[in-house]
């Protein structure tokens, strides 16, 4: 839990959300809530009615060392925009890309912060989220770790659009 914590303090700090962190850099759930669970997503909202889905891998393949639980973040940009991040559980590499594939359409993601990564543009945030909508099981996140090491991680799209839609009806 206080990876989560951590990571989703960083991310709202780079996408500048307003909410506040405590002492140790965790975000103080006194300020986020879960709002709703619909199978793999999870739906925060945040005190200025933020909200954002965060799935973790059902599936990792090709990485066999120690790494924290990687997480995939979609947050409700009002009106009906999301943006993209995804947390790798371990430090990535300095010039390989991690990578979002879906529908087998691949985009680059910018590394920040040394374990998290996020789209470059809204135009691939539209393209991923409309790629995702279509008939498909998994988002797939490929990264690599500081010494090149490889993983590929399956994330269920399985409730994918229930989360979409409860924000776009109650994060106003």
């Amino acid at each position: 839990m206080l990876v989560i914590r951590r990571f989703l303090c960083l991310w709202f700090m780079a996408f500048s959300a307003l909410f506040l962190c405590n002492d140790a850099g965790a975000i103080d759930f006194n300020e986020m809530k879960r709002a709703r669970s619909y199978y793999a997503w999870d739906v925060y909202t945040d005190r200025t009615n933020g909200c954002h889905a965060i799935s973790k891998p059902s599936e990792s393949k090709a990485f066999n060392g120690i790494r924290n639980i990687p997480y995939i973040v979609i947050s409700y940009k009002k009106p009906d925009r999301y943006t993209f991040s995804i947390y790798a559980g371990y430090t990535l590499h300095e010039t390989k890309e991690p990578l979002i594939i879906v529908n087998e359409e691949t985009f680059a993601l910018r590394a920040y912060r040394d374990f998290f990564a996020y789209t470059y543009d809204s135009k691939d945030d539209v393209a991923i989220f409309n790629n995702a909508m279509k008939d498909t099981k998994y988002i797939k996140v490929r990264t690599y770790n500081s010494a090149g090491e490889t993983s590929l991680d399956y994330y269920s799209l399985r409730g994918f659009l229930k989360a979409a839609r409860f924000m776009q009806k109650y994060c106003e």
